[in-house]
């Protein structure tokens, strides 16, 4: 367990992203995130990581600006009432005051950074606290629906076959380069790799191009 200050928790977050193998886990109210931390997360999408981001912001400026949809397979959560900030992956955990821009560096921050081999005990308290949250939360796609004039292009959807970022229809899920690849066989049950919506790994097709979930939120 360390205790840190602004310049190393700013570090320690970077880490956590560069550094994640599976899984990573943001939760913060606020969704203006540095530009570093978003290339990073790039990073770690082409390497499969798994990355869920919970935040309550309704900044339809900041939506528009960070773009987070561009990241493949990104899980975007809302929550109305969170207000923690935590920063994790699957083997380091950061509980802190620091919001996830780079302003944040100019103020006085706190934050305990957590093994899960020195301090595994609690490593698991806040993991079980952290799920807490993100099972509480909504889908973005969900909330989305619920907000009047919200700023349409926050989030796209994905090509099944080669993730690229294309617009939302499930009647047309794959993008015009690989639609032209499958007319060439035209098997609408021919198994693609990755969900329509979310951009998950999933054995998708032209005839089934969402994922259990996503079907499941379409509804």
């Amino acid at each position: 367990m360390k205790f840190l200050t602004a310049k190393q928790i700013s570090g320690e977050i970077d880490s956590i992203i560069t550094e994640a193998k599976q899984q990573i886990i943001l939760i913060s109210p606020y969704i203006q995130i540095s530009p570093l931390y978003i290339d990073h997360m790039h990073d770690a999408s082409e390497r499969r990581v798994k990355i869920t981001f919970v935040f309550r912001d309704q900044n339809q400026k900041f939506m528009q600006e960070m773009n987070l949809g561009s990241i493949r397979g990104i899980e975007l959560k809302y929550l109305e009432n969170l207000h923690a900030k935590c920063y994790m992956n699957e083997s380091t955990a950061l509980i802190t005051s620091m919001n996830l821009y780079d302003a944040s560096e100019n103020n006085r921050e706190m934050g305990i950074l957590l093994n899960s081999t020195d301090s595994a005990d609690l490593y698991q308290k806040v993991r079980r606290e952290a799920d807490s949250i993100i099972a509480a939360s909504q889908k973005l796609n969900t909330f989305i629906r619920s907000i009047k004039n919200f700023v349409k292009d926050v989030t796209h959807a994905f090509c099944i076959r080669c993730a690229e970022p294309i617009a939302e229809n499930p009647e047309k899920p794959l993008c015009a380069s690989c639609f032209s690849a499958w007319k060439k066989f035209g098997d609408p049950n021919y198994k693609e790799k990755y969900c329509h919506i979310c951009g998950r790994d999933w054995p998708s097709s032209l005839a089934k191009p969402l994922c259990k979930e996503c079907w499941a939120d379409s509804a």
